[in-house]
């Protein structure tokens, strides 16, 4: 993937989502990203900008009709064991962002399991996780392994996609050994859906 100036209007591929990025929506898509550390012992390990429309073999939609308004992500890291990904796509339109969530829900299920195996893990099943979250909210698990000398030690990828009107946040919760707290997943799931658009910004239109 390619980064996006805040001026730039483009496509990343020819069936990926147009960028041209606005202030409202850039404005939008860093309020919906956690500012803060999410723990005591966690670090901000990166923030960027750029295009995250997800494909792999066997899934490439046409999204060339969408427009993305807005580009943030947040990565945070923890004793070497545990991460947290946030990515945030602002549209156009909440009626953009719908379809782009459809879009992304069936990405992660249909894609998620290439890349981590491309990755080294090695994947054994995919489980719902159940979370208190919005109409347009949903959460899976997929549980791996990866080899540490001679042990099979588990992986646990918990992957959350929310709506917040014309914005989609995408959270990726990485944890070795044990899974990651389903009451801090769902905390931080919840402000995404309900975080209001920033002061003074015009409301999207659907």
């Amino acid at each position: 993937m390619t980064a996006i100036g805040p001026a730039a209007t483009a496509h990343v591929a020819p069936h990926d989502p147009q960028v041209n990025p606005t202030p409202a929506g850039m404005a939008l898509a860093r309020s919906l990203v956690l500012s803060g550390l999410p723990a005591p012992g966690w670090r901000h390990a990166s923030s960027f900008a750029e295009p995250s429309a997800i494909t792999c073999r066997g899934f490439e939609p046409n999204q060339s009709m969408l427009v993305e308004t807005g580009l943030a992500a947040t990565v945070f890291t923890h004793a070497q064991i545990e991460e947290i990904v946030e990515s945030v796509r602002v549209f156009q339109t909440v009626g953009q962002a719908g379809r782009a969530w459809k879009l992304t829900d069936t990405a992660l299920h249909s894609c998620e399991r290439q890349t981590l195996e491309q990755a080294g893990e090695r994947v054994k099943r995919l489980v719902p996780i159940s979370l208190q979250l919005g109409m347009h909210g949903t959460a899976f698990r997929i549980v791996a392994s990866v080899e540490r000398g001679s042990r099979h030690v588990p992986v646990y990828n918990d992957l959350v996609l929310v709506r917040n009107r014309a914005a989609v946040v995408l959270f990726i919760f990485i944890s070795v050994g044990r899974p990651y707290p389903r009451a801090s997943e769902e905390q931080l799931a919840r402000r995404a859906e309900t975080h209001f658009r920033p002061t003074g910004a015009r409301p999207l239109p659907a």
